[in-house]
């Protein structure tokens, strides 16, 4: 009987404990979590995001959760249904989550790779209502189990061809790869308004209008109406400005952006002034399209097959003469146009970079014609091209506007050292280079990939997933800005030399031409581009380049080494030209009396395989003269074996490769010979052996057969 009183009671006291254990379990949680949560419905709200980007609406759930009903967030999904966003309130701070997969542009498309997203903000301290952004990362892991949730992932591993390629495709999947991770940087915080209340039921309506049409009369119609009831709120404003502007008002529209600009240059928002600036391109470029009606939008000028190289040429000419950046008008819109469904970029940009170098090529060849101003005209508006890319707001547009700019450069210099022979020549070309300049430092200011936080890249980008190569990015942009100024610099130097018989000897000698002192060097942080003498007919310009260290210039940095690298970018300045282009075109009868005027050679085909390949040189017939030649973009040069007539039966129809021609006694331009082609017009050459393809013509697609002639009169 004892027993049987004593573990009952033994057994209560045990579930009692258990059940006021459990109780503490669930009720101390809730407790916590309902006290950190306490005020969470604060955070519900109908918000303008990014700058005025975007929109989302938060609404509250239960046990102090939140939730978002509608909108999009540019990070992610370009349709309309809300998106995959979490929302939490803890402690008076909102956070912002989420994890998503990718395709990667890296390996293969099907290896599918997770995006995850971390934001906290905190109420704005400046704006009632509002949420800065405090605390962000962005991590972007490639590959591991999502892959086995892929479709394609599977079809592409049951058609591989080895067993390695199959243990090195299955080991992605197995094995997950942090690739790129981002945190807002610590000087660049708050974000102040990251996300700005707007409660109103027209906002939700008017984006998603925005979204399927950036410049419809129903929307325009709903931001006029958001902004009588809102006449005071910077970012509805901003969106009237646009409006007003895409819409044709362009009076209207400038006499608004003056009024918000009065207002708001001062604010301390990062995002929405660097929208605002957007919006400032896109009145001007408006502004252009209205009074240069027959400058037409530079994309459509290079879809392929479109125009002739001279029509490309002409309007290029004309785009110099309006002095404006012309910008792609979707990529100034403030919704960027990435969120609309099946939306993807203009597809011209591998045209652009194809046409820039033959239109470069061509240019030089106006100098064997003594056409310098023509020449000069057609490469800087080139240049000018490329920072229309560089400054137009995409990653793709940026990536090719640096690669032109680089391209042009090269070029200009080459125009610098030897198409400038007296004080009027040099003024000239200084002239066209500072209108360059002037636009160059007007955007380099308001560069939004260099200046804005890292992790907020994808809000000005629309592309993807490319932020990656951010560093690197910025990194070649410098080094193409160094090019240009180093083409300044050189032009100073030599105009010094024409004075005084001197190089410059400190840097006061090049202030004829740079009055503002020299330009400063991107990788020495306060100090300017160098200069040193390297003998007494030479001397280098430089920039210590990417790896930070001063060579002086002893070794040039080559990007192929990695974007990074040894070597100082730089330009040598010889007291004589290297190609002395003549004032009148160019005479010769054969190919020795050209590289008799050319003696160490023609400037280098960027068509050709070899580095520094110079231009081809075809040797006079009877029945043509001596040409010069470019292998043209399909870049056939390894097709090429030179050819003369022969003996008959020694490669089968009387043809044997030509050897090198030796010089005349005493000509230094030796080595030049090996790229003169000679040709029997009497017989064809056998199969295999090369011929001048036809001239080059873009009608016929942008990489087609097709050679760049200069035919040079007797």
């Amino acid at each position: 009987m004892i027993l049987m009183n004593i573990i009952p009671t033994k057994i209560r006291k045990i579930w009692r404990l258990g059940f006021v254990f459990l109780l503490l379990c669930v009720i101390f949680p809730l407790w916590w979590r309902l006290r950190s949560t306490r005020g969470y419905k604060s955070a519900a709200g109908t918000y303008i995001t990014t700058g005025g980007q975007s929109f989302l609406k938060i609404e509250p759930g239960s046990w102090g959760s939140l939730k978002v009903q509608e909108g999009f967030f540019i990070l992610w999904k370009n349709d309309s249904t809300p998106p995959d966003l979490k929302p939490g309130y803890k402690d008076g701070r909102l956070i912002l989550e989420q994890t998503e997969n990718f395709a990667p542009p890296r390996i293969v498309d099907v290896f599918i790779g997770i995006f995850s997203s971390l934001m906290i903000l905190e109420p704005s301290s400046s704006i009632p209502g509002d949420w800065d952004l405090i605390e962000a990362k962005i991590t972007i892991t490639e590959n591991g189990p999502s892959l086995f949730r892929n479709k394609e992932f599977w079809e592409y591993i049951t058609h591989v061809k080895s067993y390695d390629e199959f243990r090195r495709v299955l080991s992605k999947a197995l094995h997950a790869v942090e690739d790129t991770s981002y945190d807002l940087d610590p000087a660049k915080i708050p974000l102040r308004s990251f996300l700005h209340r707007m409660n109103d039921p027209l906002v939700a309506p008017y984006f998603y209008t925005r979204m399927q049409n950036d410049s419809s009369s129903e929307s325009l119609n709903m931001i006029r109406e958001l902004s009588s009831r809102h006449p005071l709120d910077p970012y509805i404003t901003l969106q009237r400005v646009e409006q007003e502007a895409i819409a044709g008002n362009c009076d209207a529209a400038f006499q608004l952006w003056k009024d918000w600009e009065a207002k708001n240059k001062a604010s301390s928002n990062a995002l929405l002034l660097k929208n605002a600036q957007k919006v400032e391109r896109l009145i001007s470029m408006i502004r252009m399209e209205k009074d240069h009606p027959d400058v037409v939008p530079y994309p459509e000028i290079f879809a392929p097959g479109k125009l002739r190289l001279e029509e490309i040429r002409r309007w290029l000419l004309a785009y110099l003469e309006t002095d404006q950046i012309q910008f792609r008008k979707d990529s100034l819109v403030l919704v960027p146009p990435c969120l609309k469904p099946g939306y993807s970029p203009v597809p011209y940009f591998w045209e652009v970079q194809v046409h820039t170098k033959v239109l470069s090529t061509l240019a030089l060849f106006d100098l064997f014609q003594g056409k310098r101003e023509e020449s000069l005209h057609v490469l800087t508006s080139l240049y000018r091209l490329g920072q229309t890319l560089d400054y137009g707001g995409y990653f793709i547009e940026k990536l090719v506007g640096i690669a032109l700019r680089s391209i042009v450069s090269a070029r200009l210099g080459i125009f610098v050292l030897n198409a400038c022979e007296n004080e009027k020549d040099f003024i000239s070309c200084r002239d066209m280079l500072d209108r360059l300049q002037k636009t160059q430092s007007q955007y380099e200011s308001i560069s939004w990939y260099e200046n804005s936080p890292q992790i907020l890249l994808c809000f000005m980008t629309g592309s993807g997933h490319y932020w990656g190569h951010n560093v690197e990015t910025i990194m070649r942009s410098r080094i193409s800005d160094m090019k240009f100024e180093l083409v300044r610099m050189a032009l100073a130097a030599k105009y010094c030399l024409l004075k005084t018989g001197e190089f410059p000897g400190g840097d006061m000698d090049f202030r004829a031409f740079l009055p503002e002192g020299l330009p400063m060097d991107a990788f020495a942080k306060g100090t300017p581009l160098s200069f040193v003498r390297t003998s007494q007919d030479e001397i280098r310009v430089y920039s210590i380049g990417p790896d930070k260290n001063d060579d002086k210039a002893s070794f040039e940095y080559d990007p192929t080494n990695g974007t990074v690298s040894s070597g100082d970018v730089s330009i040598t300045i010889p007291r004589e030209r290297e190609f002395p282009f003549p004032r009148e075109p160019v005479h010769a009868a054969n190919a020795y009396e050209l590289l008799a005027q050319f003696p160490n050679g023609l400037p280098g085909d960027t068509f050709g395989d070899e580095r520094n390949r110079p231009f081809g040189i075809l040797e006079s017939m009877k029945d043509h003269p001596v040409t010069i030649f470019s292998f043209g973009p399909d870049t056939d040069e390894a097709e090429f074996t030179p050819y003369a007539g022969g003996t008959p039966g020694s490669l089968g129809e009387g043809f044997v490769p030509v050897p090198t021609p030796e010089p005349p006694p005493g000509a230094s331009y030796g080595r030049s010979l090996q790229w003169v082609m000679r040709r029997s017009d009497k017989n064809p050459p056998p199969p295999g052996y090369w011929t001048p393809d036809p001239p080059y013509d873009p009608t016929n697609g942008t990489v087609s057969p097709g050679d760049l002639f200069l035919e040079i009169p007797r």
